[in-house]
């Protein structure tokens, strides 16, 4: 489907606007399904595909949104070097190398911390983002979670981790 085409809960002409403006002319059927769904309204989702599908640009849709609604957002990654990379996208994309910049961009690693912990947008590793809910540096009221790259909840030595995020999250009304 065209961008010029879509239709959704939340879709409107400044959200269509800004896809132009990141290059996308086309959406996947996994982004279509996702709009119809309300990402753009602010709908929790899980978004399960093939690699290559579009998953990211879901969450970027959903981060999109967020921001411009006044909430902030949290992008937690699986690992350090995605984290590198999706902390650069954002700043391109969302911050202060935007053509319209709608947010801060921080990234917090545990070995690495790249602009504000209190930014609007953040890239922080599970186990990073763990420690920082538990020492209550990372407030997860109206703010936004994408996990990417969620499939290693089944991973055997950093699984039991993440799971502990995600109660932790649960348990405060997340």
């Amino acid at each position: 489907m065209r961008v010029d085409e879509i239709q959704g809960p939340g879709v409107n002409a400044e959200l269509v606007e800004h896809l132009r403006s990141w290059d996308i002319e086309d959406l996947t059927d996994i982004q279509e399904r996702a709009i119809a769904a309300g990402v753009a309204d602010g709908q929790s989702m899980i978004v399960c595909a093939p690699t290559s599908s579009g998953k990211t640009l879901v969450g970027e849709l959903a981060l999109y949104c967020a921001l411009n609604a006044g909430h902030k957002g949290i992008y937690l990654v699986s690992h350090k070097a995605l984290a590198d990379q999706k902390y650069d996208d954002f700043r391109r994309r969302f911050g202060e190398e935007a053509n319209r910049p709608l947010a801060s961009v921080g990234m917090s690693t545990g070995d690495r911390e790249e602009g504000d912990v209190d930014a609007q947008l953040l890239v922080a590793t599970y186990e990073k983002a763990l420690g920082l809910v538990l020492v209550d540096q990372l407030d997860p009221q109206r703010a936004l979670l994408v996990a990417d790259e969620l499939q290693i909840l089944g991973d055997p030595s950093r699984g039991p981790n993440i799971e502990a995020l995600c109660a932790v999250f649960r348990r405060r009304g997340w």
